[in-house]
């Protein structure tokens, strides 16, 4: 049979583990933000670019396409991370991001940083935090669809230069000389 105390300690372990899963589903607007951010930018690294459209408001998506054509055939990305993110608001948030990156054709690594803006659209459709736009800061340019300035020209190729070689002693000096 059960004791009162071991129901107690039963009911007492439940109404914790009720309360507990509350708080979960209880996100701020910057934790969601956060979570929506990270998301969206995994997807873009690992090229599932038609999961990441999905947080671009329907606005934005055509510039979005544009600048991210590039993105898994002429520009790999090898990393990315968020450097920082703020909330402007309580419906609008910004999110930088550095990118590790380079042309596929190249051995160059590069670097962007990017700040993307972002719109809370839950109370309007429901939808959560869709991204609104997203500029290049600082860095290396070309990341964005934006101009990247033509490699510099390969010179003519150069003559090897071959040096004299040189030996020391004679082979009376020095065993097993063989010239």
């Amino acid at each position: 049979m059960c004791s009162v105390a071991g129901m107690a300690r039963l009911l007492a372990t439940f109404v914790f583990a009720l309360a507990s899963a509350g708080c979960i589903g209880a996100l701020t607007p910057g934790s969601k933000l956060q979570e929506t951010s990270s998301t969206m930018n995994t997807d873009v690294q690992f090229g599932r670019s038609e999961l990441a459209i999905e947080q671009v408001l329907p606005t934005a998506r055509e510039e979005w396409s544009k600048n991210h054509k590039a993105w898994g055939t002429a520009i790999r990305i090898t990393d990315s991370e968020v450097a920082g993110m703020h909330l402007v608001d309580a419906s609008h948030g910004e999110v930088t991001l550095k990118v590790n990156w380079c042309f596929t054709d190249q051995q160059e690594l590069r670097v962007t940083t990017v700040k993307q803006k972002w719109k809370d659209i839950s109370t309007a459709t429901g939808g959560g935090w869709m991204l609104a736009s997203e500029e290049r800061v600082d860095g290396d340019a070309g990341l964005l669809g934006d101009f990247v300035p033509p490699p510099e020209a390969a010179s003519a190729p150069q003559a090897k230069t071959v040096l004299p070689t040189i030996r020391l002693g004679t082979p009376d000096e020095a065993p097993g000389y063989y010239p």
